[in-house]
């Protein structure tokens, strides 16, 4: 079920931020990019901060034990939902994911490396260069 209200969050920074959520039955609830930046917050993953880019005040987060994290689309209409609906359990990632390489692998060259110094490139090789890298 998805409804909408409106909520006055404080979130530890020294104002306040009313916000007109959507809601849905789920068992974690997300904040937004959208909110994130019309509040101009930042979220600092690696010190489980939420900061505050317009008071410089920041927040301690709490870590969770959501371990399981899949990107999915908004919209069905997205040219990306179809390839996650498809490939779920490729894009899902785990914090505890500790991937353990099987083979290494060694390129053997000869010689001194070859440097040349960066040059510009002509009009002609200018215009379809995006062409080629893409």
């Amino acid at each position: 079920m998805v409804y909408t209200c409106s909520v006055s969050l404080n979130l530890g920074l020294h104002r306040k931020f009313q916000w007109q959520f959507i809601g849905a039955d789920v068992k974690f609830p997300i904040l937004g990019t959208d909110f994130l930046r019309h509040y101009g917050l930042l979220v600092d993953v690696s010190n489980n901060k939420l900061l505050d880019a317009i008071s410089f005040l920041s927040t301690q987060g709490l870590k969770t034990q959501v371990y399981l994290i899949s990107p999915i689309t908004s919209r069905p209409q997205s040219k990306y939902h179809r390839i996650l609906t498809e490939y779920q359990l490729l894009s899902r990632v785990t914090q505890d994911m500790n991937v353990k390489l099987s083979a290494t692998h060694h390129i053997m060259t000869k010689g001194q490396p070859v440097y040349a110094r960066p040059r510009r490139l002509s009009p002609e090789k200018l215009k379809i260069a995006p062409q080629r890298i893409q």
